[in-house]
């Protein structure tokens, strides 16, 4: 499935969770707790995480822009969220790569960060969920 606007294809079938439970607990050795504690830590951080995103990007720092995505990265990682992880390494990849000062690389990040959002908003209500049934 394609994001509008954009050239990225998600790896994620519909309807599949964009929460791996199983992944996620393997992650931090089988520890419930653990994980609930790094979600808590997730939710709480990943607002500042993509406005530090969004403002590399409108701003044109690219290096700014990688370290957003690399962080993203790693925590959805930690999580067991593949589809969100991927489009974050398709974030640091393009930030690295490109002079985000052009506007065909600022329009082609801008796009990365529609998709991650979107993905987030699908993310955020497993992870709240998973915390509730904890």
């Amino acid at each position: 499935m394609r994001g509008e606007g954009s050239n990225q294809i998600s790896s994620e079938p519909a309807g599949a969770s964009p929460f791996d439970e199983a992944l996620a607990l393997r992650s931090v050795g089988g520890d419930r707790e653990l994980l609930g504690v790094i979600i808590d830590a997730f939710l709480d951080e990943c607002p500042r995480l993509t406005a530090a995103l969004a403002k590399a990007i409108i701003g044109g720092d690219g290096a700014g822009a990688r370290l957003a995505a690399h962080t993203l990265k790693g925590a959805f990682s930690t999580l067991g969220a593949s589809e969100a992880r991927s489009l974050a390494q398709q974030l640091e990849t393009l930030a690295h790569i490109s002079d985000c000062s052009l506007d065909t690389t600022r329009s082609d990040l801008q796009a990365r960060q529609s998709d991650l959002l979107a993905s987030l908003s699908r993310l955020s209500p497993a992870l709240a969920e998973f915390r509730r049934t904890q």
